[in-house]
């Protein structure tokens, strides 16, 4: 009775003990299941890891070998360029005070007057030729003597001024080194740069030969910001201060795009904006800078503004392009070719236009009796019309093509103002003149303190309208015992006088 009553017991203990068993077989299963999973996305990963850090390793070898090669080629281009950058030291006449103390209220020595010594100046350049011809820039040569080029080997030459032109300020030098054979830079093509180029710069600043500096190209195409007549500069951040005018602008292959020109500064030192003359407007002219002979620069006979919004509108344009014609010369080719004030130049040649400098380069840019193409906006009766009108450029030359000096008792060389500048300085209230373009040391004028650039327009009761009338109003009054000139420099109006 009693086994009976157990045995519902021992086989539910049984069938328990089995259950638990086969759950026991299942589960192990699994585990040894996962468990060679695992091991395979183990050693899975294991490859990956080995193969992630074999690609780690060749992509910084890689960085490393392209680094090394970067490297390799900037010093490619230092050695190979060096020797051709020259030092271009000269002399220039300084009025320097013979009392060396500051008085607060004037000197105390009335009959000590300011004395004269000769200060040496530096500049940079590069040589083009196996016959020696170096390239400038014209500031770096203009009214100064004794013009010594050293090389990078530290021999010395006398330099020879052969060619210059004051718009683009670019000057042609000439040594002879005779039984030497010169190092050459090779010019290359500044239209081919972008924005973002690697660049380097080489000269002498502050007289530390052979400096070289290495940056980006930070913009293109600058204009209109009165450093040179003939602006279209290539704006750089590589360090280059006083001294390095004149230098080379390389490339990264070490070919010449520029002839470093100025810095944007409100020290006089480097402040990461630099300015340089594309080699290819210089290329263009070379052969007349190394003849002397003047460079004919396009001439169109107009004078334009820049457009705005409010004028954008006006005219209909959805975007701020183009410039106005403000006025046109009486017989220039504009004013032969149909061209109307406030006609809107939109193109040249199929080139966008977009401000007065824009026109400006172009133009000059154009060889004189060449036809051009204008995409023009005319606004007539409240209706606009687009036109084409093709224009004859003619020829303007520079203002002096060697450096001319001064030959009369003043001492000054002047040019004509050109429509611009005539324009500009309408609003001093200035109609006519004619504008300084160099001053002879110890000159009258010199003595009087009138600078390039002025604008002289009137002497005692001749207003001046030419260069010719000026030198004619000189040689009247040579011998005139008061004589009073009347200038304006930008924007400042100046009386000088000379008592005999």
């Amino acid at each position: 009775m009693k086994l009976k009553k157990a045995l519902p017991y021992l086989i539910l203990f049984l069938i328990l003990t089995a259950s638990i068993t086969v759950a026991l077989f299942i589960n192990n299963v699994i585990v040894e299941k996962n468990l060679k999973t695992a091991d395979t996305i183990i050693n899975a990963q294991d490859s990956n890891q080995s193969q992630d850090t074999s690609q780690t390793n060749t992509s910084d070898s890689n960085i490393t070998s392209n680094y090394l090669a970067l490297q390799q080629q900037f010093r490619k281009i230092a050695k190979d360029n060096l020797p051709a950058v020259v030092h271009i030291t000269s002399l220039i006449e300084q009025e320097v005070p013979n009392f060396p103390f500051f008085f607060p209220f004037g000197d105390p020595f009335s009959q000590n007057q300011p004395s004269k010594r000769e200060v040496e100046v530096f500049g940079s350049g590069f040589i083009i030729s196996k016959e020696g011809h170096i390239l400038t820039n014209y500031h770096v040569v203009n009214n100064v003597k004794d013009l010594k080029i050293k090389l990078m080997d530290g021999s010395e030459y006398e330099g020879k001024v052969l060619g210059v032109d004051q718009d683009l300020d670019v000057a042609v030098i000439k040594i002879n080194a005779s039984g030497k054979i010169l190092p050459v830079v090779k010019l290359g093509d500044s239209d081919s740069i972008e924005i973002g180029d690697i660049i380097f710069a080489i000269g002498n600043p502050f007289g530390l030969d052979g400096t070289f500096t290495q940056g980006i190209v930070s913009a293109k195409g600058r204009t209109s910001l009165g450093i040179n007549q003939f602006e279209n500069f290539i704006q750089i951040d590589a360090a280059i201060n006083p001294g390095n005018s004149g230098g080379p602008l390389l490339n990264i292959k070490g070919e010449v795009i520029g002839i470093n020109d100025a810095i944007y500064s409100q020290t006089g030192n480097y402040a990461g904006v630099g300015f340089a003359i594309p080699i290819n407007i210089v290329k263009k002219n070379l052969n007349d800078l190394i003849n002397g002979k003047p460079i004919e620069y396009g001439y169109l006979g107009v004078t334009v503004y820049p457009m705005d919004k409010n004028k954008a509108d006006y005219f209909g344009l959805k975007e701020i392009t183009g410039v106005i014609i403000a006025s046109i010369e009486p017989g220039s080719p504009s004013a032969k070719a149909g061209l109307k004030n406030l006609d809107v130049i939109l193109t040249y040649n199929g080139k966008k236009i977009l401000n007065p400098g824009d026109l400006a380069f172009q133009v000059k840019s154009t060889k004189p009796g060449e036809k051009v193409n204008l995409q023009i906006l005319r606004k007539e009766d409240g209706k606009i019309k687009n036109l084409t009108i093709a224009v004859i450029v003619e020829k303007k030359q520079t203002k002096t093509s060697t450096l001319e000096k001064p030959n009369n008792w003043l001492g000054v060389l002047v040019g004509e103002l050109d429509p611009q500048t005539k324009e500009k300085y309408k609003a001093y209230g200035v109609k006519n003149g004619v504008i300084v373009l160099a001053v002879a040391p110890n000159s009258p004028a010199a003595q009087l303190g009138i600078a390039e650039g002025d604008v002289i327009y009137q002497i005692n009761d001749y207003e001046i309208t030419s260069p010719e009338q000026f030198y004619q109003v000189l040689e009247k009054l040579k011998t005139a015992k008061k004589i009073i000139i009347l200038i304006n420099r930008k924007g400042m109006s100046l009386m000088l006088s000379i008592g005999r």
